[in-house]
């Protein structure tokens, strides 16, 4: 397996490809797909990443890591350090398969690629069903026996045994683990074991193969993950058959698939770093309430149709909304010429969220938070004041911190102090 780091928004080459032409080639023709369109770009001799971090593999063997673009330049250490963020970031991605139990820890994240911690993540979880138990059902069998079982199938048995006198062509049930989510696990276990390098989860992968030993892989991938139930007995069957919905279907956050890739496990950033921002919001305890995508105020009304705010988090305290919205976005706070990086289209959408629920709140007040990614470049709050001759409204730029379990002292208490 031939590894290509990249970070956002940079180039690929052939040059990065050592010169092959045909792994170059790969994902040029990804990137030109109706998937691929969506996470790079092209350019003459060029590929360029967009805003998406995570993984995609090729058919000849190459791996190429999309890390987020955490520091602006390159500085020594920019790998480990944005490798560690991503984890951290994915950790607080709900319906991400097996995040939120992740116990990074155990994850060198400064040796272990990508595709490894996914394929550990996948062997976690089904580690976790069988602990709780295999789960088998009842499933028609036909079978011409020594002896009667079942229901006698009359038609076939005068067919089969004219000269077998002695058989019984039968249908019955039995209790058997031959059922399509075993079947697709075990395709899975088997899907990954040529990818995996790291001799932990080689160990582990060998271990859940013995015990489906005698389930059979599955022959009809689609059919069998039509043919999933959805019922108490295989609940915790979910995350693990989530990640086969990765490898065996090319799913991931988002659908990427094509001919010209082996598959691809990408994240749109923007949202990575949103529902990072939800979560340690929540963490915080600060607030009494707290919406996401609150959809309870209008800001156009007319011909029979109305629209409707939907700012990203809402937050409340007895006296005080706060209307709050996140961007993965490195800013500089010692670049005043360009105000810092701040997009001026981002203030006037706060803004008119902020005016509209000033005028529907019932006279609570009304302040404005915009998150952006602390780095070397963004350490300090930031408070701003929109010009308005009454009840102006404050906006807070707060840098949120990335690693290291910080968000332990996020205190947005000091946000307009």
């Amino acid at each position: 397996m031939k590894l290509i780091v990249v970070n956002e928004y940079q180039k690929i080459t052939q040059n990065d490809f050592n010169g092959d032409k045909k792994g170059f080639d790969e994902l040029f023709q990804y990137a030109l797909s109706d998937s691929g369109k969506e996470v790079l770009e092209v350019g003459h001799g060029y590929v360029k990443t967009k805003n998406y971090v995570g993984l995609i593999q090729t058919p000849s063997g190459y791996s190429i890591e999309i890390l987020p673009k955490v520091y602006q330049g390159n500085q020594e250490g920019d790998e480990e350090y944005c490798r560690k963020v991503l984890y951290l970031l994915l950790k607080n991605i709900p319906n991400l398969p097996g995040y939120k139990n992740l116990n990074l820890s155990n994850i060198h994240t400064h040796q272990e690629r990508l595709l490894e911690v996914f394929i550990r993540l996948f062997l976690d979880e089904v580690l976790k069903l069988i602990q709780k138990g295999i789960i088998s059902r009842y499933i028609v069998q036909v079978n011409n026996l020594n002896y009667l079982k079942g229901k006698l199938r009359l038609n076939e048995h005068i067919r089969q045994n004219i000269v077998h006198k002695e058989r019984f062509y039968v249908e019955y049930d039995e209790f058997l683990p031959y059922i399509p989510e075993n079947r697709i696990l075990k395709s899975t276990l088997v899907y990954i074991k040529p990818l995996i390098r790291f001799q932990e989860n080689q160990r582990i992968l060998n271990e859940l193969l013995f015990v489906f030993d005698e389930i059979p892989v599955s022959h009809q991938v689609d059919s069998d993950f039509k043919q999933l139930k959805n019922d108490r007995s295989a609940a915790h069957y979910v995350l693990a058959l989530n990640w086969s919905k990765i490898f065996l279907r090319h799913q991931s956050f988002n659908l990427y698939s094509g001919k010209a890739i082996s598959f691809a496990i990408l994240f749109p950033m923007e949202k990575v770093f949103e529902k990072y921002v939800e979560q340690i919001i929540r963490r915080s305890g600060f607030f009494r309430s707290i919406k996401s995508q609150d959809s309870s105020h209008d800001f156009l009304k007319g011909n029979e149709i109305t629209f409707k705010l939907k700012p990203d988090v809402i937050g409340e305290t007895e006296n005080i909304i706060f209307i709050m919205d996140a961007k993965w976005k490195i800013l500089d706070e010692n670049i005043t010429e360009n105000k810092y990086g701040i997009s001026q289209s981002d203030l006037y959408q706060l803004f008119s969220y902020g005016k509209i629920y000033q005028s529907q709140s019932n006279k609570k007040t009304v302040q404005l938070i915009l998150f952006y990614p602390k780095t070397n470049q963004l350490t300090q709050k930031m408070v701003f004041e929109y010009n308005e001759v009454e009840n102006p409204l404050k906006l807070c730029i707060f840098p949120v911190p990335l690693i290291n379990n910080d968000w332990e002292i996020f205190d947005l208490s000091t946000c307009f102090d």
